[in-house]
């Protein structure tokens, strides 16, 4: 890694891959509504002796659009290691709530991505957040 950055305290170390579900209902090339989706996430309490905690991140589209031309779920699991040293553990569930559902987020759009491309659906892409970032300039003004 560049000397310019340190590894973050937190690090994903597993990943796996719990639920994988399409069904196609229509085989024409339309692509559904994807600004509806469900998206959902959830996470274990943190292991003291593993110092590791689990979160899990879904997405669910076609249930809530009448007209669409599938069905899909697809769940995914990461496991993260917690260096407790430099990462207070009264933080860890906030940032399970927060940062670990952004971090795991691009490997869902893949799955989403490489499960529709599949079954013929090509660019079914689910879109990026906005995500509020502390501004590091504002920081070192203060300084």
């Amino acid at each position: 890694m560049s000397e310019k950055y340190e590894n973050h305290p937190i690090q994903l170390r597993a990943l796996k891959i719990l639920e994988l579900s399409i069904k196609v209902i229509s085989e024409h090339e339309q692509l559904p509504d994807i600004e509806k989706f469900s998206l959902f996430h959830g996470h274990n309490g943190y292991d003291d002796e593993k110092k590791m905690i689990a979160v899990k991140i879904g997405v669910e589209i076609g249930r809530e659009v009448e007209e669409t031309p599938f069905e899909l779920r697809v769940e995914i699991l990461g496991g993260f290691n917690v260096n407790d040293e430099k990462f207070s553990t009264k933080f860890i569930h906030s940032w399970a709530e927060q940062n670990a559902p952004l971090i795991l987020y691009p490997y869902l759009r893949e799955q989403v991505f490489s499960l529709t491309s599949r079954v013929g659906f090509k660019g079914v892409l689910l879109p990026l957040f906005q995500v509020p970032t502390l501004s590091v300039a504002k920081e070192l003004e203060k300084v």
